[in-house]
């Protein structure tokens, strides 16, 4: 089976509320409750200048250099994403630690491999992310790979001295 895209469902409100719940638990002091795995990002708006927070899932860390890969679910559409593009140094929170980071965009093949490594981590995380994306997958290393390719867009965080 080849991977089939579709348009993601853009999410109903309780889903957007759901999205926001991290952000909520961070600003409350309790983003060690998710363990590292959810990073609270605040950056800076593109166009507002307003700071801005996105809690994003941590697909894969560098224990050498301290960096962190996260990936765009939807894609360059993604606000927090468009506003890293316009302005990559931000700080991020992970538990109760605040960093600088700088953002790295990571080419298609680069995002393919962190893609694919995550999927043999993750296998249950694997598909419903495909799935919440809009790709439909036989679950193949080759369509994380395609979907990474064309669909996903993943971003290195490294800190800033």
């Amino acid at each position: 089976m080849t991977v089939r895209f579709e348009a993601p469902e853009p999410p109903n409100a309780f889903i957007r509320w759901l999205f926001r719940v991290p952000v909520y638990f961070y600003r409350a002091g309790l983003g060690f409750l998710f363990g590292g795995r959810i990073i609270l990002l605040e950056h800076v708006g593109r166009t507002s200048g307003l700071i801005r927070y996105a809690c994003v899932e941590v697909v894969d860390r560098d224990a050498d250099d301290g960096s962190s890969i996260i990936v765009s679910g939807y894609g360059v559409s993604s606000q927090w994403y468009r506003n890293l593009v316009a302005h990559p140094d931000i700080e991020i929170r992970v538990g109760r630690a605040r960093r600088a980071v700088h953002a790295e965009l990571l080419s298609p093949a680069d995002g393919a491999d962190a893609m694919a490594d995550y999927a043999r981590r993750y296998p249950k995380m694997g598909p419903a992310l495909m799935k919440l994306c809009g790709a439909h997958i036989d679950g193949t290393e080759a369509d994380y790979r395609e979907v990474a390719e064309k669909r996903l867009r993943f971003v290195r965080l490294r800190p800033r001295v």
